[in-house]
Protein backbone atom coordinates (compact mmCIF):
# COMPACT_ATOMS: atom_id res chain seq x y z
CA UNK A 1 0.00 0.00 0.00
CA UNK A 2 2.88 2.69 1.13
CA UNK A 3 4.48 1.81 -2.58
CA UNK A 4 1.27 2.40 -4.60
CA UNK A 5 0.83 5.62 -2.38
CA UNK A 6 4.15 6.81 -3.20
CA UNK A 7 4.10 6.11 -7.17
CA UNK A 8 0.14 7.85 -7.18
CA UNK A 9 1.54 10.86 -5.52
CA UNK A 10 4.13 11.11 -8.35
CA UNK A 11 2.33 9.98 -11.09
CA UNK A 12 -0.67 13.04 -9.79
CA UNK A 13 1.97 15.79 -9.51
CA UNK A 14 2.83 15.96 -13.30
CA UNK A 15 -1.16 16.77 -14.11
CA UNK A 16 -1.32 19.29 -11.08
CA UNK A 17 2.18 20.95 -12.82
CA UNK A 18 0.47 21.53 -15.49
CA UNK A 19 -2.50 23.17 -14.67
CA UNK A 20 -0.84 24.97 -12.56
CA UNK A 21 1.30 26.17 -15.89
CA UNK A 22 -1.53 26.37 -17.98
CA UNK A 23 -3.97 28.72 -15.45
CA UNK A 24 0.11 30.93 -14.69
CA UNK A 25 0.72 31.43 -18.28
CA UNK A 26 -3.36 31.78 -19.35
CA UNK A 27 -2.71 28.90 -22.06
CA UNK A 28 -5.49 28.10 -24.41
CA UNK A 29 -7.37 25.60 -24.11
CA UNK A 30 -9.05 24.81 -27.63
CA UNK A 31 -10.65 21.31 -27.02
CA UNK A 32 -12.50 23.61 -24.24
CA UNK A 33 -12.52 26.61 -26.21
CA UNK A 34 -10.97 28.24 -23.06
CA UNK A 35 -8.17 29.44 -21.70
CA UNK A 36 -5.89 29.26 -18.19
CA UNK A 37 -7.96 32.56 -16.35
CA UNK A 38 -11.12 31.54 -18.02
CA UNK A 39 -11.38 27.64 -16.35
CA UNK A 40 -14.18 27.97 -13.85
CA UNK A 41 -14.18 27.05 -10.30
CA UNK A 42 -10.27 27.23 -9.82
CA UNK A 43 -10.38 27.58 -6.06
CA UNK A 44 -12.30 25.04 -5.36
CA UNK A 45 -10.70 22.81 -7.99
CA UNK A 46 -7.42 23.82 -5.66
CA UNK A 47 -8.79 22.85 -2.85
CA UNK A 48 -9.95 19.53 -3.49
CA UNK A 49 -6.48 18.42 -5.09
CA UNK A 50 -5.19 19.99 -1.80
CA UNK A 51 -7.63 17.92 0.15
CA UNK A 52 -6.76 14.56 -1.60
CA UNK A 53 -3.18 14.83 -1.68
CA UNK A 54 -3.22 15.85 2.26
CA UNK A 55 -5.61 12.94 2.94
CA UNK A 56 -2.73 10.84 0.92
CA UNK A 57 -0.25 12.56 3.16
CA UNK A 58 -2.54 12.31 6.35
CA UNK A 59 -2.73 7.98 6.10
CA UNK A 60 1.06 7.88 4.82
CA UNK A 61 2.22 10.06 8.30
CA UNK A 62 -0.11 8.31 10.47
CA UNK A 63 0.55 4.65 9.53
CA UNK A 64 4.47 6.19 9.95
CA UNK A 65 3.75 7.33 13.42
CA UNK A 66 1.19 4.26 14.51
CA UNK A 67 4.72 2.50 13.85
CA UNK A 68 6.98 4.43 15.95
CA UNK A 69 4.74 4.33 19.05
CA UNK A 70 4.34 0.33 18.73
CA UNK A 71 7.86 -0.71 17.88
CA UNK A 72 8.96 1.92 20.73
CA UNK A 73 7.08 -0.56 22.96
CA UNK A 74 9.80 -2.92 23.48
CA UNK A 75 8.33 -4.80 26.52
CA UNK A 76 5.81 -6.17 23.57
CA UNK A 77 8.36 -7.27 21.42
CA UNK A 78 10.36 -10.94 21.81
CA UNK A 79 13.23 -9.43 19.70
CA UNK A 80 13.70 -5.24 19.03
CA UNK A 81 16.46 -4.04 17.62
CA UNK A 82 17.27 -0.18 16.27
CA UNK A 83 18.13 -0.41 12.50
CA UNK A 84 21.35 -0.60 11.09
CA UNK A 85 23.49 2.45 11.35
CA UNK A 86 23.88 2.70 7.42
CA UNK A 87 19.55 2.50 6.92
CA UNK A 88 18.78 4.93 9.19
CA UNK A 89 21.68 7.39 7.67
CA UNK A 90 19.57 6.51 4.49
CA UNK A 91 16.43 7.10 5.31
CA UNK A 92 17.44 10.45 7.17
CA UNK A 93 18.87 11.42 3.84
CA UNK A 94 15.55 10.47 1.48
CA UNK A 95 13.84 12.24 3.90
CA UNK A 96 15.43 15.08 3.91
CA UNK A 97 15.24 15.25 0.19
CA UNK A 98 11.78 14.44 0.13
CA UNK A 99 10.92 17.31 2.46
CA UNK A 100 13.17 20.08 -0.03
CA UNK A 101 11.36 18.05 -2.92
CA UNK A 102 7.94 19.35 -1.74
CA UNK A 103 9.00 23.07 -0.39
CA UNK A 104 10.28 23.58 -3.56
CA UNK A 105 7.26 22.26 -5.44
CA UNK A 106 4.91 23.93 -2.97
CA UNK A 107 6.86 27.46 -3.54
CA UNK A 108 6.82 26.71 -7.56
CA UNK A 109 3.67 25.81 -8.12
CA UNK A 110 2.47 29.15 -5.75
CA UNK A 111 4.45 31.18 -7.86
CA UNK A 112 2.60 29.77 -10.68
CA UNK A 113 -0.58 30.90 -9.49
CA UNK A 114 -2.09 32.00 -6.33
CA UNK A 115 -4.79 30.06 -6.10
CA UNK A 116 -2.49 26.96 -6.14
CA UNK A 117 -2.31 28.73 -2.04
CA UNK A 118 -3.95 25.32 -0.49
CA UNK A 119 -1.88 22.81 -2.30
CA UNK A 120 1.55 24.37 -0.97
CA UNK A 121 0.30 24.98 2.47
CA UNK A 122 -0.49 21.36 2.18
CA UNK A 123 2.88 21.06 0.75
CA UNK A 124 5.29 22.73 3.79
CA UNK A 125 3.06 20.92 5.98
CA UNK A 126 3.90 18.04 5.51
CA UNK A 127 7.14 18.79 4.54
CA UNK A 128 7.57 19.49 7.84
CA UNK A 129 6.66 16.34 8.99
CA UNK A 130 9.62 14.42 7.24
CA UNK A 131 11.55 16.53 8.79
CA UNK A 132 10.51 15.76 12.23
CA UNK A 133 10.66 11.88 11.41
CA UNK A 134 14.01 12.29 10.14
CA UNK A 135 15.49 13.97 12.48
CA UNK A 136 13.39 11.69 15.79
CA UNK A 137 14.21 8.72 13.69
CA UNK A 138 17.95 8.71 13.47
CA UNK A 139 18.70 10.99 16.62
CA UNK A 140 15.93 9.39 19.00
CA UNK A 141 16.91 6.20 17.47
CA UNK A 142 13.23 5.21 16.78
CA UNK A 143 13.92 3.44 13.06
CA UNK A 144 13.57 -0.18 14.64
CA UNK A 145 12.64 -4.11 13.87
CA UNK A 146 10.84 -6.17 15.99
CA UNK A 147 9.06 -9.37 16.33
CA UNK A 148 6.10 -10.61 18.28
CA UNK A 149 4.51 -14.02 18.41
CA UNK A 150 2.55 -13.07 15.02
CA UNK A 151 4.54 -10.44 13.31
CA UNK A 152 7.79 -9.07 12.08
CA UNK A 153 7.51 -5.03 12.12
CA UNK A 154 10.27 -2.84 10.49
CA UNK A 155 9.63 1.20 10.59
CA UNK A 156 11.62 4.06 9.23
CA UNK A 157 9.93 6.12 6.21
CA UNK A 158 7.32 3.45 6.05
CA UNK A 159 5.11 0.63 8.47
CA UNK A 160 5.85 -3.03 7.23
CA UNK A 161 4.37 -5.54 8.84
CA UNK A 162 4.92 -9.06 7.96
CA UNK A 163 2.74 -11.30 8.98
CA UNK A 164 3.78 -15.41 10.23
CA UNK A 165 -0.09 -16.76 9.49
CA UNK A 166 -0.13 -17.90 6.02
CA UNK A 167 3.29 -17.45 5.40
CA UNK A 168 5.08 -20.08 3.35
CA UNK A 169 8.92 -19.46 1.85
CA UNK A 170 11.35 -16.48 2.89
CA UNK A 171 14.20 -15.47 0.36
CA UNK A 172 16.90 -13.14 0.28
CA UNK A 173 17.60 -11.20 -3.86
CA UNK A 174 19.02 -7.63 -4.25
CA UNK A 175 18.72 -6.65 -0.59
CA UNK A 176 15.53 -7.40 0.58
CA UNK A 177 14.11 -10.16 2.36
CA UNK A 178 11.13 -11.43 0.44
CA UNK A 179 8.33 -13.06 2.50
CA UNK A 180 5.68 -15.02 0.05
CA UNK A 181 2.57 -16.59 1.37
CA UNK A 182 0.27 -19.31 0.30
CA UNK A 183 -2.59 -17.03 -1.39
CA UNK A 184 0.22 -15.76 -3.32
CA UNK A 185 0.90 -12.36 -1.34
CA UNK A 186 4.41 -11.50 -1.48
CA UNK A 187 5.78 -8.89 0.91
CA UNK A 188 9.65 -7.66 2.15
CA UNK A 189 11.48 -5.54 4.02
CA UNK A 190 15.33 -4.55 3.02
CA UNK A 191 18.24 -7.02 4.68
CA UNK A 192 20.50 -4.16 5.07
CA UNK A 193 17.49 -2.77 7.87
CA UNK A 194 19.22 -5.95 10.42
CA UNK A 195 22.74 -5.31 11.50
CA UNK A 196 25.24 -7.54 10.70
CA UNK A 197 25.90 -8.03 14.57
CA UNK A 198 22.17 -9.12 15.18
CA UNK A 199 21.46 -11.26 11.94
CA UNK A 200 22.46 -14.09 13.62
CA UNK A 201 20.05 -13.16 16.63
CA UNK A 202 17.21 -12.09 13.99
CA UNK A 203 17.43 -15.41 12.47
CA UNK A 204 17.22 -17.90 15.59
CA UNK A 205 14.45 -15.97 16.59
CA UNK A 206 12.62 -15.71 13.11
CA UNK A 207 12.97 -19.39 13.02
CA UNK A 208 11.71 -20.22 17.01
CA UNK A 209 8.44 -18.05 16.22
CA UNK A 210 7.08 -19.08 12.83
CA UNK A 211 6.11 -22.99 11.94
CA UNK A 212 9.13 -23.91 10.75
CA UNK A 213 7.51 -27.01 9.10
CA UNK A 214 5.40 -24.78 6.83
CA UNK A 215 7.82 -22.09 5.71
CA UNK A 216 10.37 -22.49 3.30
CA UNK A 217 14.45 -20.90 3.77
CA UNK A 218 15.93 -20.38 0.91
CA UNK A 219 19.75 -20.71 0.89
CA UNK A 220 20.35 -17.55 0.57
CA UNK A 221 18.06 -16.53 4.12
CA UNK A 222 19.61 -19.55 5.63
CA UNK A 223 23.36 -17.85 4.66
CA UNK A 224 22.25 -14.36 5.56
CA UNK A 225 22.99 -15.18 9.77
CA UNK A 226 26.37 -15.77 8.76
CA UNK A 227 26.60 -12.74 6.41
Amino acid sequence: MNKFLNILLIIIHFPIILFCIIIGFNFPIDFFNTSGDEIPYKFEIFISIASFIGLIFLYRSVQRWIGIQMLNQKHRFQWNIEMDKSRVNQVFLYLILESLVQVFIGIGLYQLTTYALPLSIVLFLFSLDHLVLAFLGKYGKKFRVGMTKKVLLAVDRDLKSIYFQGLSEVDIQQQSIFFDYINDLQLSIPSDAIPLNKRTEFFLTFEKLINREKVYFSESFKSFSNS
